[in-house]
């Protein structure tokens, strides 16, 4: 059994990390390889035909504007990425999400790990950001400062993630066991407690000001039942009286000891946030010329070649409005609510996180915006088909 565990993790392992081992392709090559004898299991599932259906209608749109073929095939993998995943890896039982979730930890675990032990970015890492951009620059916080980019090769998109993944491990436990109940209550304790564990720490050391963001959002959502507790039963002088005391200490601490760089906290604070949205809000008026640009896309010959190309960077989610329209937009989304059912709340996380970086369309994005979130509709309503073993010790 322990080997047949180990050969299942080297395969989720390689999945995750194939991007920055400049292996991408396979992605979605050993997917589609691992389904070739899931074919009548796929065509089963009521909502293949909606997302082909879904996506042919993005492919005539982008001919009708005149966009040429190849430029076609790049947009459609690159937005809809996900839900071509999706097709590929429902059912099949070599993909597990808990082993997606642990070959993504240790993934950024050996690139902080070599990072203390070299001082510089793993091989791999380097020889995927030499023809693109240096990845020390990428990566630099501050003169002394570096943070890790994790196998989703930017630091932004790992952190939300990280932060979906600890509150996955701590609210949503049996979600991480939806495809395979075969392990005892005690090995799934064991498995999301080191999973929260490392996913937090990990979270704290990626400085990632989009992955404190989503950590709030889910912790205000997730925590409000225990916090409006607290504000019930503690009265409310006594409760500001100790966060004030607590805040004045850490305040302190700080300003004495100087613990935290200042360019550190500089990611977490407002003032950064606020230039995040502000910055959105300015380049809308740039992006957009009018309502109809917004709403149905522009032609191809109107979208210079450049911006095309340039796909990427703090305004990808325009870049989605602007070639399909906002229609098409709100359309996929929709189309991810329905597919997320039981972590809809992480769906609309990622959603706002990709305001700033693209965290469901880069390729390792859609990996695990697909396995770990947009499944579950799919898992759910099938778990009878997995949930047909006597549990195991792992």
């Amino acid at each position: 059994m322990s080997y047949i565990i180990i050969f299942y993790y080297l395969i989720n392992f390689f999945l995750v990390g194939a991007q920055q081992l400049l292996l991408g392709p396979f992605v979605y090559l050993l997917p589609f390889t691992l389904s070739l004898n899931l074919f009548y299991l796929k065509i089963k599932d009521k909502y293949l035909l909606i997302i082909l259906i879904f996506t042919l209608i993005g492919i005539l749109t982008l001919l009708i504007k005149g966009y040429p073929i190849i430029y076609i095939i790049k947009i459609i993998q690159f937005f809809l990425g996900s839900l071509i995943l999706y097709i590929l890896l429902i059912g099949i039982r070599l993909i597990k999400r808990r082993y997606i979730i642990i070959s993504f930890l240790n993934w950024c675990i050996i690139e902080k790990l070599y990072f203390f032990l070299f001082d510089k970015f793993p091989p791999y890492l380097e020889s995927y950001f030499s023809n693109i951009q240096n990845i020390e620059i990428r990566s630099e916080l501050s003169s002394s400062i570096s943070r890790f980019v994790g196998p989703t090769l930017n630091t932004s998109i790992t952190g939300t993630f990280l932060a979906v993944i600890f509150f996955m491990a701590t609210f949503e436990k049996e979600s991480i066991f939806i495809e395979d109940n075969n392990l005892s209550f005690k090995s799934k304790t064991k498995i999301t407690n080191l999973i929260a564990i490392l996913s937090f720490s990990l979270l704290i050391l990626s400085f990632s000001g989009t992955g404190f963001i989503s950590f709030l959002i889910l912790l205000l959502i997730k925590s409000y039942n225990f916090i409006f507790g607290v504000f019930k039963t503690l009265k409310i002088k006594k409760l500001i009286f100790y966060l004030f005391i607590l805040s004045l200490i850490l305040i302190f601490i700080q300003l004495r000891f100087k613990i935290i760089d200042a360019d550190l906290l500089y990611r977490y604070s407002s003032g950064y946030i606020s230039f995040i949205f502000q910055d959105k809000i300015d380049k809308i008026d740039w992006y957009f010329k009018n309502s109809t640009d917004f709403l149905f896309g522009i032609d191809f010959k109107e979208f210079s070649i450049y911006k095309l190309e340039n796909i990427g960077g703090d305004i990808l989610i325009f870049s989605f409005f602007r070639i399909f329209g906002f229609f098409y937009f709100i359309t996929f989304w929709i189309l991810c609510m329905v597919l997320s059912k039981g972590l809809r709340i992480y769906n609309v996380v990622l959603l706002l996180s990709t305001l700033h970086y693209g965290t469901i369309f880069t390729l390792t994005g859609q990996l695990l915006f697909s396995s770990l979130i947009i499944s579950n509709k799919y898992y759910l309503e099938n778990r009878k088909k997995y949930f047909n073993s006597k549990p195991h010790k792992l």
